[in-house]
């Protein structure tokens, strides 16, 4: 089964790539690509029988993918997600295959096989039904409320800045200058946003993607962010924070 793979992500591509050619499933991935554009153009080129497809994805996520094919039906399609467990159940209720991130082996030997014994194709309306409990997820999931010194305090994701560690504490810095004490730790804070576009750069720093300035290479690697923030990058993350710039740069 001629297959393509699709994800910004290089590492979760690269190790998806590498399990597939080892499960010994009749898989031939016949393209791999991190930039979903060229991605598109691949598929229409290839013509492959399979689409592994991550769907959070910048620039073109992966139903706007899907939106852009001229014959959905021609493909059998697994998706790859990080969206939690009350979106996957959109999945299991319109019987759409897929992964959940970070991807187990088994897992992931499961969906092939599955692919290459049902023959059901998604229909472009159940891709529709799918988006919209999505989206319906997404909008629960903008605020977040944490309890504080002073009672409880509503705060809406798109808003937060970073979160740092101080001791058994996180502090949570807005948009607004506000900055927000709670006693959580950051490994909480951490599993709870980076699928809302969080990424933990270092033991004491969370920083959303989206409100970084800029990615300054010298004296070990550090952020800038929005708020003027210098934050740095452990080594640890260097490559992380690297790839994720470079993958966006328009010349590399």
């Amino acid at each position: 089964m001629k297959t393509i793979l699709i994800d910004d992500e290089q590492n979760s591509l690269d190790i998806m790539k590498y399990d597939l050619g080892h499960l010994d499933l009749g898989i031939e991935v016949i393209g791999a690509y991190s930039n979903p554009v060229q991605g598109l153009k691949a598929i229409n080129t290839l013509k492959p029988e399979l689409l592994l497809l991550d769907i959070e994805m910048p620039g073109l996520n992966g139903f706007e993918l899907l939106d852009l094919l001229p014959d959905l039906a021609s493909y059998k399609v697994i998706f790859a997600t990080a969206y939690n467990q009350y979106a996957i159940k959109a999945f299991k209720y319109l019987a759409i295959d897929y992964l959940l991130k970070p991807v187990e082996l088994d897992a992931l030997r499961e969906a092939v096989i599955r692919a290459k014994q049902n023959e059901r194709i998604i229909q472009k309306n159940e891709i529709d039904l799918l988006k919209s409990a999505l989206k319906e997820q997404n909008s629960h999931a903008q605020m977040m409320v944490v309890a504080t010194s002073e009672g409880y305090k509503q705060i809406r994701i798109n808003d937060i800045i970073r979160c740092q560690a101080t001791g058994n504490y996180t502090e949570i810095f807005l948009e607004t200058g506000q900055k927000i004490v709670v006693s959580k730790s950051l490994k909480y804070f951490t599993e709870l946003l980076e699928p809302s576009g969080f990424m933990r750069v270092h033991q004491s720093h969370l920083i959303q993607l989206a409100s970084m300035d800029a990615y300054v290479k010298k004296d070990g690697g550090y952020i800038v962010m929005n708020d003027g923030a210098a934050i740095s990058v452990s080594r640890a993350n260097r490559n992380k924070v690297h790839e994720y710039f470079k993958n966006l740069s328009i010349n590399g």
